[in-house]
């Protein structure tokens, strides 16, 4: 932990917000004591920003060490002096400069900037308050709070308000690059130095200008031959739509790609984003449909050995439900692909048990002679019970899971609080304070003391009887939508932010999928424009929803990443439906990449080059060959691995580069031959060899009068070379493809060396 975090640390500990109502006028300020919340503000924490300067009536009120002196708009009591805006004596002065104090807490707490801005108090005093009560996870202040600094570092008007400036630079910080916001400011301060903008790496992160972030397409396609880089450029692609500004505090260069370091970088925030959840990966298939991509019926076995049948959400619906409630609600406690359970605390009206239940973040349920379940073991006691009750035993102490939504209820078909599950169960033999309900299970209550009906959503069905089930018919999401809708919000209190994650969904080899099968209806709904909240934002019901309260949209803060591979579909047959809603980002070869060092006198990049301007002549430029075949023997090359670089280039032309040709050309061989230069290349040095039979040798596999060269026509017959052949050994077999190679010996013997061979650029 950093210096500046366990000064900030400690501020809040000795002034958390909650305690700031309680506060004291001596409390707030003195003239001796170096325990008061000003002497905190401005001198111990100086480290996280300065607000010296300026007299101690910055603060609103103050206590003065002598007899005041007449200022205008300052009153002077006995003891305190205070600002006229803040009241008539002291008391009312202190409660206007604590109420705002709260005020600008809570709004820095809650990313609400805006308010700040209109409150009135030194603008030096509000912001460092604003700074230190922010939301540390989701921090939107940096601790520089002089306007002319700001102006400079943003390179806005001086005159912009303040919240205006945080916002440019909380864009590009990055916590994996500058650790706390607290550091970052610190960085820009010293960078900033005498005033100017004169250093390379400041003017450089001053650059990175937002326009990149906001144009990321919601839906775009990678699409190009085969090789070059489409899977591995998607997760430069979902990084950048998920963390666009980690992904910009990188400084990849666009042309080159990402260097090594980089790109370690990435792969790590990849893996933490697929492990939250945030990106996903799915394979389109010709088997693949709409029942595990949206949402289908499955069956199950049940407990009676019988078959049940449920609505099981597909990769599609999931993700777009974890992206909905990001937006929904920050509370990170929540699993977005949990269950939603009804609970009953003794009954439906007030008791003491659920009073003490909702006060102490806890869930009980009575039955105590069944002892401890978590051991699996069942009494004579429990198989006593009727079937509701076991049910509702084993749904309490073996299935409900952290994470998982609980609704309490207080009629049929109304819900009084809603909670998340927060830790495992246990059995209490005393129950609560001595009186029974031994089962306990730990839930942090978000929000109590309202009375929400959820028969509408819930398809129009009243609560069953039994004390605790999953409602099968809610999601997370939904649950969630509803309760927002009647005004009760859940976001965690220490995470209130109301700022929305990005989620990904990678979708590889989108073009083999039947795309009408496997989007169905929804393929409007993923058009920026007809996503939730949008200005034409469409939702619809999906054909397994039990009831109209419930319609389905695309959150707009779901990005779908597609790769496409041009050699199996040309993007002319593509689905017209996903043509017009996505972007299409080519990607095509990049033979640069391969320059360096060659090997064993072979060119990689002019020999890239040259095969793909004969496919591009032969057959089309969505055919041609990808440098992602050959970066491997590039990377031999770089560690000094000649031989080894050697070999790999051999098993590219054997596993990649000839299958890859006999598909193209449907095993025409004369074309494959004229792609690799055979026809140009001395026998020894061919891949494919070409003999001509005569008339003989026709007569002696089909006998006469087979008419094959009735007309004089030659009949061909090619040969590739075996794995074993020596020819894959021969480098000049590859320098051929690219330049003409002449004999100096006569005779058609293969060279025994690359010196009997001479190489004249074609």
């Amino acid at each position: 932990m950093s210096e500046l975090q366990k000064l900030w640390d400690s501020f809040i500990s000795r002034w958390p917000f909650k305690n700031l109502s309680s506060m004291t006028l001596e409390q707030y300020v003195s003239v001796d004591d170096q325990d008061t919340f000003t002497y905190w503000l401005e001198t111990k924490t100086k480290k996280l920003g300065s607000i010296q300067g300026n007299t101690s009536a910055k603060f609103g009120i103050y206590k003065r060490a002598k007899e005041g002196k007449e200022q205008n708009g300052i009153v002077h009591g006995k003891t305190y002096s205070w600002r006229t805006l803040c009241g008539k004596n002291e008391s009312d002065a202190f409660l206007y400069v604590k109420n705002t104090l709260i005020t600008i807490a809570k709004a820095a707490y809650e990313g609400d900037l805006k308010t700040i801005d209109d409150v009135k108090l030194a603008p030096l005093v509000k912001w460092k308050i604003a700074f230190l009560y922010q939301n540390q996870r989701k921090p939107n202040i940096v601790n520089v709070f002089a306007k002319d600094k700001l102006a400079k570092l943003t390179q806005l008007p001086e005159e912009s308000e303040q919240s205006e400036f945080y916002k440019q630079l909380s864009l590009r910080y990055s916590k994996s690059v500058h650790g706390n916001i607290a550091e970052f400011g610190e960085f820009l301060l010293s960078k900033l130095g005498n005033g100017t903008l004169e250093d390379p790496a400041l003017k450089e992160l001053m650059s990175n200008i937002t326009l990149e972030q906001e144009l990321i397409p919601s839906n775009q396609i990678l699409y190009g031959p085969p090789g070059t880089g489409k899977t591995y450029h998607t997760i430069d692609a979902a990084v950048k739509a998920a963390e666009p500004n980690f992904y910009s505090s990188l400084n990849i260069d666009h042309n080159l790609g990402a260097n090594v370091e980089q790109r370690e970088q990435l792969q790590e925030r990849y893996r933490e984003l697929s492990i939250d959840g945030r990106v996903r990966f799915v394979t389109f298939h010709q088997s693949y449909g709409y029942e595990e991509f949206v949402e289908g019926i499955s069956a199950t076995t049940n407990d009676d050995k019988g078959i049940a049948y449920s609505i099981k959400p597909g990769v599609f619906k999931q993700i777009c439900d974890a992206a909905r409630l990001s937006s929904q609600t920050q509370n990170e406690s929540i699993n977005p692909e949990g269950r939603v359970w009804k609970i009953s605390i003794e009954g439906t009206y007030q008791n003491s048990r659920k009073t003490y239940c909702l006060d102490n973040d806890l869930a009980a349920i009575g039955w105590d002679d069944t002892g401890d379940l978590s051991t699996n073991e069942q009494n004579a006691y429990f198989k006593g019970l009727g079937k509701n009750d076991q049910n509702t035993l084993i749904y309490f102490s073996q299935e409900m899971s952290k994470g998982d939504l609980v609704l309490c209820i207080n009629s049929n078909t109304s819900v009084e609080a809603v909670g998340v599950v927060s830790g495992d169960y246990q059995y209490v033999e005393s129950g609560i304070v001595g009186k029974g309900y031994a089962h306990h299970l730990p839930v942090n209550w978000l929000q109590k003391d309202f009375s929400v009906d959820f028969q509408s959503i819930n398809g129009n069905k009243r609560f069953n009887l039994p004390t605790c089930y999953p409602l099968s018919r809610l999601s997370v999401s939904d649950t969630i939508s509803h309760l927002l809708s009647h005004g009760v919000d859940i976001s965690e209190k220490e995470n209130a932010s109301k700022h929305s994650e990005n989620y990904v969904l990678v979708i590889d080899e989108i073009n083999r999928g039947n795309i009408s099968k496997i989007f169905g209806e929804l393929i409007t709904l993923i058009e920026p424009s007809k996503r939730q909240g949008q200005p034409e934002a469409l939702e619809l019901l999906l054909p397994h929803a039990e009831n109209a309260s419930k319609p389905f949209s695309v959150p707009s803060n779901l990005h779908i990443i597609g790769t496409m591979n041009t050699a199996d579909r040309s993007l002319a047959m593509m689905d017209t439906a996903l043509r017009r809603r996505f972007d299409f980002v080519e990607m095509m070869p990049k033979p640069e990449l391969l320059k360096g060092d060659p090997v064993k006198g072979i060119d990689l990049e002019e020999l890239l080059t040259t095969l793909n301007k004969r496919i591009e002549i032969l057959y089309d430029r969505e055919h041609m060959l990808g440098h992602a075949f050959f970066m491997p023997v590039k990377t031999l090359m770089e560690q000094g691995e000649e031989a080894l670089a050697f070999t790999q280039l051999q098993s590219v032309f054997q596993n990649k580069v000839i299958p890859l040709l006999e598909e193209y050309f449907f095993e025409d061989w004369s074309k494959i031959r004229l792609v690799l230069a055979d026809n140009q290349k001395p026998e020894g040095f061919q891949f494919v060899s070409e003999k001509t039979q005569n008339s003989s040798e026709l007569n002696a596999l089909f006998g006469t009068g087979h008419k094959l060269d009735e007309y004089g026509q030659s009949v061909t017959q090619y040969t590739l070379a075996e794995n074993t052949s020596d020819v894959w050994e021969e480098p000049n077999a590859y320098i051929g493809i690219y330049q003409i190679l002449n004999e100096k010996k006569i005779d058609n013997k293969a060279p025994e060396s690359e010196g009997e061979l001479t190489a004249v650029k074609g």
